[in-house]
């Protein structure tokens, strides 16, 4: 799994969308995991790397991400097709 990110981190950024998060969900659990771990899997390094990404996208979607409809984050803001809450 580290070798799959350290692929992705190497590629182009992603646009920002609802949709390109699913990623950013389980690096976070990763990252979590292997705090508790005795000896971790990540460097120092790579766990910034990673918390940092993790912020700058966290930032985005509390103050950048399109809103389709009063505190509703959505896919698409023209066709009003909100899903998560944002309370």
């Amino acid at each position: 799994m580290q070798d799959w990110y350290a692929r992705r981190r190497s590629e182009p950024a992603t646009s920002k969308n609802i949709n390109t998060m699913s990623v950013l969900y389980s690096i976070s659990n990763l990252i979590e995991l292997d705090e508790k771990r005795p000896i971790n899997v990540f460097n120092t390094e790579t766990r910034q790397t990673y918390l940092k990404m993790l912020e700058e996208w966290a930032e985005w979607v509390m103050n950048d991400l399109p809103r389709v409809c009063i505190d509703t984050l959505g896919t698409d803001s023209r066709h009003g097709d909100g899903w998560i809450s944002a309370q």
